[in-house]
């Protein structure tokens, strides 16, 4: 009956302990949670968020201005910069340091031997090997996030030179649309002169049914930009995060830019490595990826996690230890990771040198372009000029009949095709030093050095 009681004692201490112990660690893991993070979800929006004019800075825009319009409101961008802050995170959660592992066990004899006490044993281990890898971890995360925000850099600088040449198109639609109304202006009353003409009998009725053929072009022609231009307008409002119906102006451009200076250039192009967002970012990439691959170099040496243990067993013995537990690195060694690491390294490393390779033979391309297209746009203004002047001689006979109706049709279509065409080099010339602005890593044309000279319009602005 003794041993019975006895039994019933040390069972009744048994469970007596382990629901203390476990109201123990139950308060301790309350007191864990309340520093857990918690769960909230943001609902998705159900509507644009595109600004209206009224919302806008402002509702006029010239060259400068637009690209840092669409630096603020485009979409994308927006969009884009919300991935510093996932950035900023990883930084955060690469310096932390790991965890220490607590282990509890509690063993309950079976048998009924007298002097038999309930074993447990507590230890606190840490692994080491985090602290070695840290600092490279740290950095490369760092870097990582560097590169993030070049690359969002880098997308705000295309962005910006996307919009500067939707408003080029348009300015040069714009130009288009007057030369056309103009032209079809002297069209119409060259069909009214000759309608005269043929009703008094001093003409003949094809010569008038050319001149309506010759004014249905331009017609055509005018509808086609007028089309053009509405299309324009759209996509550089939706670039720079306006709505379809909002409206805005554009001052006019220059006629000519002038020639780039070589010597400027050169000088941005030697410090080009230094200065554009793309090519940082490349940098950035690579010196991420020299911190993961040192952290594989260190990776290769054993880990080693370190504990301290107190335990107690079933005869009622009480001990202290220390664990050491280290991996033989003999079969891995972590050499497959490095190779992984190094050769990523190589890769990045030729990808940056194709893109500098990439971006001097973008320049001297968009240099040699523009010579070009100025050349030919001297050649057509000389023809121009010679067609002006013809058209301006011919005008005053052709009223007194002295001159052909086909012939002076005829010039004043060519003067027209030939006002067109150079303002599609024009607009050509305009876009490509866009770009090589650009490529270089500059903001505007005068950082090119290149001189800019007459209006395309005597209007300050346009309403578009």
């Amino acid at each position: 009956m003794r041993g019975g009681q006895e039994g019933c004692s040390k069972d009744r201490g048994f469970y007596r302990r382990p629901r203390s112990l476990a109201i123990g660690l139950l308060a301790a893991l309350m007191l864990i949670l309340q520093g857990c993070a918690t769960f909230t979800q943001q609902p998705l929006p159900n509507a644009p968020s595109l600004v209206s004019i009224a919302d806008a800075p402002r509702a006029r825009l010239n060259m400068s201005s637009v690209g840092g319009v669409a630096a603020t409101y485009n979409p994308a961008l927006v969009a884009a910069r919300t991935r510093l802050p996932e950035e900023d995170a990883r930084v955060f959660a690469a310096g932390l340091l790991p965890d220490p592992q607590l282990s509890l066990s509690l063993d309950d004899p079976l048998s009924n031997a007298a002097g038999l006490v309930n074993a447990y044993s507590v230890g606190l281990a840490y692994d080491l090997r985090a602290l070695v890898l840290r600092g490279e971890t740290i950095r490369a995360a760092e870097f990582s996030r560097l590169q993030v925000a070049l690359d969002v850099e880098w997308q705000t600088w295309q962005t910006m030179q996307q919009a500067r040449d939707l408003y080029i198109q348009l300015a040069f639609l714009n130009l288009k649309h007057d030369l056309l109304n103009r032209e079809i202006g002297v069209f119409r009353k060259d069909v009214s002169h000759l309608k005269a003409v043929v009703s008094s009998g001093d003409e003949t009725v094809d010569v008038l049914g050319a001149s309506l053929v010759v004014l249905s072009d331009a017609e055509n022609q005018l509808q086609n930009v007028r089309s053009q231009r509405v299309v324009i307008r759209n996509q550089l409002a939706a670039l720079i995060g306006l709505r379809p119906e909002a409206g805005f102006s554009i001052s006019v451009l220059p006629t000519n830019l002038g020639e780039p200076s070589d010597d400027r250039i050169e000088d941005l192009l030697a410090s080009l490595p230094e200065r554009r967002p793309d090519l940082l970012a490349l940098r950035a990439g690579y010196q991420s990826q020299n911190a993961r691959k040192r952290g594989a170099i260190l990776g290769q040496f054993p880990s080693l996690s370190v504990g301290l243990t107190r335990a107690r067993d079933t005869a009622a013995l009480k001990t202290n230890g220390v664990s050491i537990s280290l991996s033989l690195p003999l079969f891995d060694g972590n050499r497959g990771n490095i190779a992984i690491e190094r050769a990523t390294s190589d890769r990045l490393w030729a990808e940056y040198q194709a893109r500098l390779d990439a971006s001097a033979s973008e320049v001297l391309g968009l240099k040699t372009e523009i010579l070009i297209l100025n050349r030919e746009i001297a050649q057509a203004q000389n023809t121009l000029d010679e067609i002006d002047r013809i058209v301006r001689k011919g005008a005053e006979a052709y009223r007194l009949g002295d001159f052909p109706a086909q012939s002076y049709s005829a010039l004043l279509v060519a003067r027209l095709t030939r006002q067109l065409a150079i303002a599609d080099l024009r607009q050509q010339v305009w876009q490509a030093t866009n770009g090589l602005v650009s490529v270089l890593g500059g903001r505007t044309a005068r950082q090119l050095g290149a001189p800019t000279q007459s209006r395309l319009a005597s209007k300050a602005d346009r309403k578009t």
